[in-house]
């Protein structure tokens, strides 16, 4: 595990935005919300949390779509 020092603030940003792109959105929340652990100042972070939680979130809804479409 990587110690969460304040110097790692870019790492965890950058690797949460990997992640996001890859659609892991839990993951790069995770990572999002160390990195304004880290820097709690940081806005990018906090627009980041915004968007992998909207994301995750109409990931969600269409998993539940899909389920209900197709258990009749």
């Amino acid at each position: 595990m990587i110690a969460a020092s304040p110097d790692l603030f870019p790492f965890y940003l950058e690797r949460g935005i990997a992640f996001f792109e890859l659609g892991h959105y839990h993951k790069a929340l995770a990572d999002f919300r160390t990195a304004l652990r880290l820097n709690w100042r940081d806005e990018e972070a906090t627009i980041w949390i915004g968007r992998a939680e909207a994301a995750r979130e109409r990931l969600t809804k269409k998993s539940r779509f899909h389920f209900f479409a197709h258990s009749s």
